[in-house]
C-alpha cells in the first residue's frame, strides 16, 4: 500500500525528521484512515518512563485536597510531568480501582492523600515494581512509603492552649466522628495534652462525636444549647463544622467569643466571612504538594539527599481572629 519498510513507517509515525515531510504526510494520512493509534504501553516499555505521575485523593470537593493537588499541579508541570488525578469517595473499593488504573497507566511515582479508608496493601504492586509511592497527610510510616505529613497533634495542642491561656476550662471538641478526617486521632492527642498539663481530666463532655460539614456542627450546636452549664470554647474539626456550630448558637442568643469562643481547622474561605471571623489552624497544603513533587523527582532521579528519612513533617500556624 504504502511500499516502505516497517522503520520508515515507524519513524514517520513518531514524526521523525529524518523522514521526508512528503512520506510523512502519506503514512499518517493513511493511519487517520485506518483508525490506528500508538502503543501507549510498548512506547513506555521501551522508553522506560511514561512522564506520568499518578494522584489518589478521598475526594476533590475538599479545599484542603485542592490546594495540595493545585501544588502538585505545578510543580508536576514545571518538571515536565502531567498528573492524573483519581478519587476514591472515601471508600476502600474506590482506592483499589484507582490503584489498578493508575498501575495500568505505568505511573512514573504515585501520591497518596491518605484517609481512614487507607489500605498501603493496595500500593504493593507499585513498590514491587520500583514505584516510588508518597503518602500525605497519613500518620508516620515506614519504608517503603515516605510519609509527608503536618503535625497535627502540635496544631491541636496550640489552639487549646490559646483558650487555656485566656482562662477558658470547659473546652469542647467536636470530632470527626464519620472517619473522615485521618488526622483527627493526632489533633486529639494534643487537645488532651494540653488539658492535662493543667489538670484537667477529659470526660464524656469533652469530646462531642460530629463530623466536618456545616451541618454536623449545627447538630451538636443543637444539643449544647440543652446543656445546664456550657462550654466556654468549642474547636471543631473544621471550619465549616465550627462555621455551623457559631451560627445556630448565636441564633439563640450566645455570644462569640464573650460566652463561647470558637475555632476550626483548615483556614478555609468560610473562617473569612463568618461574624465573626473565625479562629482556625492554618495548613500549608500548596507546600505540601510542592513538596511531594520534589521528593518524587528526588526518588527517580536517585538524587535524594534524606535517604534515611521516612517522614517529613510540615509545621501548622494558629490563626487568631475575632471568634476566639
Amino acid at each position: 500500500m504504502l511500499d516502505l519498510s516497517t522503520a520508515t513507517i515507524s519513524r514517520a509515525l513518531n514524526n521523525d525528521p529524518t523522514v521526508r515531510p512528503q512520506t510523512k504526510r502519506r503514512v499518517q494520512k493513511l493511519a487517520r484512515g485506518i483508525g490506528y493509534r500508538a502503543n501507549e504501553h510498548a512506547r513506555l516499555l521501551k522508553h522506560s518512563r511514561s512522564h506520568i505521575l499518578g494522584c489518589i485523593v478521598p475526594r476533590l470537593d475538599c479545599n484542603f485536597t485542592a490546594t495540595i493537588v493545585s501544588g502538585m499541579e505545578k510543580s508536576a508541570r514545571e518538571t515536565d510531568y502531567s498528573l492524573v488525578i483519581m478519587q476514591t469517595n472515601e471508600t476502600a473499593e474506590g482506592e483499589a480501582s484507582c490503584a489498578n488504573a493508575l498501575y495500568s497507566k505505568m505511573v512514573d511515582g504515585l501520591f497518596v492523600v491518605v484517609s481512614e479508608s487507607t489500605k498501603l496493601a493496595h500500593f504493593a504492586p507499585f513498590i514491587q515494581r520500583n514505584v516510588p509511592v508518597i503518602l500525605l497527610n497519613g500518620a508516620n510510616e515506614t519504608s517503603p512509603y515516605i510519609n509527608i505529613a503536618i503535625d497535627h497533634a502540635r496544631s491541636g495542642y496550640e489552639v487549646t492552649r490559646h483558650f487555656l491561656e485566656q482562662g477558658r476550662e470547659m473546652i469542647v471538641y467536636i470530632a470527626d466522628s464519620q472517619g473522615r478526617l485521618a488526622a483527627d486521632p493526632e489533633r486529639l492527642k494534643g487537645y488532651r495534652r494540653a488539658l492535662l498539663e493543667e489538670g484537667i481530666v477529659v470526660g464524656g463532655r469533652h469530646i462531642l462525636k460530629g463530623g466536618v460539614s456545616w451541618a454536623d456542627g449545627a447538630k451538636v450546636a443543637e444539643s449544647i444549647l440543652q446543656w445546664r452549664q456550657k462550654p466556654d470554647a468549642i474547636i471543631a474539626a473544621s471550619d465549616d463544622c465550627a462555621a455551623g456550630c457559631m451560627s445556630v448558637l448565636q441564633g439563640q442568643g450566645i455570644m462569640v467569643p464573650e460566652e463561647i469562643a470558637i475555632a476550626g481547622f483548615g483556614n478555609n474561605p468560610i473562617s473569612l466571612v463568618t461574624q465573626p471571623s473565625l479562629t482556625t489552624v492554618h495548613y500549608p497544603a500548596r507546600q505540601m504538594g510542592e513538596s511531594a513533587v520534589q521528593e518524587l523527582m528526588f526518588q527517580l532521579d536517585g538524587s535524594t539527599p534524606n535517604k534515611l528519612i521516612q517522614s517529613i513533617l510540615l509545621r501548622s500556624d494558629l490563626i487568631v481572629r475575632q471568634s476566639g
